[in-house]
């Protein structure tokens, strides 16, 4: 008797162990027919992005030719865009003519003189002195050009930017004929984009610069950014002044220049990865967020949808005013996943 009972008891045993076994590979088998997610804590914190617009590169200081009297242009050195040195002839005026403006201003500055003397009333008399000053400052930069054989050269280092006149050709007085920009005189960039209501962190852009033997490629930052609104067309006008450097600027005058504006948003609530927010086709975004529930065979998890506004946005992340405090958000998933769904969480 007592050995049938062994035998009854053992049975049973085998039985419950065979119960227990099925029940777990049935519960293996279920499980990893489960979506298999990987889920995050979600943190408050900062989105960051950068933008790039076009600018244009400017020298601020610059030399410009011109006399007080008309000039024939007999020779000239050099063409727009090219490199000079400071003290390089740029051009050479015809001396004949230089010498017979010289002896007019001479005229016409004894002529003047006599009319001071005769004139008696004070006010024509004053502009009468300004005339004849002027008058006598020409016949000085005359006599000075001519000294030089009517040659003209640079008085800084830089590059030509525009030339207005042809040899032989004969120029009115105060005519500018060429304009040099001084690459030692500081430069400035100037750029736009369409207003989006953003306040950026900083602005900056590569430049070429040289230390007098090797090109190189400067980073500049911008530290005072001028900024103004255009209501009529809606654009934001930035205009910058690049800082001094030990280097000197090596771009050209009006050159294209590719300004990168770094943002960084306030402080939100919840910043989710990109991967973690899906999209209805009305363009509404949702997540979903991890949740437990009591089940016969212990716990379970799931995922509950949870609609959220998309205040703001870079490339790693979305943010949120929605809070997620302790929450665990789904952000990757081998299957696709439906309200409330049983999940299988990697560890």
């Amino acid at each position: 008797m007592k050995r049938k009972n062994g035998i009854y008891a053992g049975a049973l045993a085998g039985i419950i162990l065979l119960l227990l076994l099925f029940t777990y590979v049935s519960m293996q088998v279920y499980r990893h027919s489960l979506p298999l997610i990987e889920t995050e804590n979600i943190q408050p914190g900062t989105v960051k992005r950068t933008y790039t617009m076009n600018g244009v590169f400017r020298y601020v200081s610059t030399q410009e030719i011109s006399l007080p009297v008309s000039a024939i242009v007999a020779e000239l050195y050099v063409e727009t865009g090219e490199t000079v040195g400071e003290g390089m002839a740029i051009l050479k005026f015809d001396i004949e003519y230089l010498e017979m403006e010289l002896i007019r201003q001479e005229l016409e500055i004894e002529e003047l003189k006599e009319r001071e003397e005769q004139e008696t009333e004070e006010r024509k008399q004053k502009l009468l002195v300004y005339d004849r000053e002027r008058k006598e400052e020409a016949v000085k930069n005359l006599e000075e050009l001519l000294e030089a054989e009517g040659i003209l050269y640079a008085l800084c280092q830089g590059e030509v930017r525009a030339i207005n006149t042809k040899e032989g050709v004969v120029e009115p007085a105060d005519k500018l004929l060429v304009s040099i920009c001084d690459r030692k005189g500081g430069a400035e960039i100037t750029w736009g984009m369409e207003e989006e209501g953003i306040l950026f962190e900083r602005f900056y852009a590569e430049l070429r610069t040289t230390d007098g033997h090797n090109s190189l490629s400067d980073t500049i930052v911008f530290e005072n950014v001028d900024r103004n609104y255009d209501v009529k067309t809606n654009k934001v006008y930035y205009k910058a002044v690049v800082p001094e450097s030990k280097n000197m600027l090596s771009m050209h005058d009006g050159e294209p220049v590719t300004v990168t504006a770094y943002y960084v948003s306030e402080v939100y609530p919840s910043l989710i990865p990109v991967s973690a927010v899906r999209f209805e086709s009305d363009g509404a975004a949702y997540v979903y967020e991890l949740k437990t529930r009591e089940k016969s065979f212990g716990i379970e998890y799931y995922v509950r949808k949870q609609s959220i506004y998309v205040s703001d946005r870079d490339t790693n992340y979305i943010a949120t005013t929605s809070t997620f405090k302790d929450s665990q958000i789904v952000v990757n998933s081998n299957q696709a996943l439906n309200d409330r769904a049983a999940v299988w969480l990697e560890e």
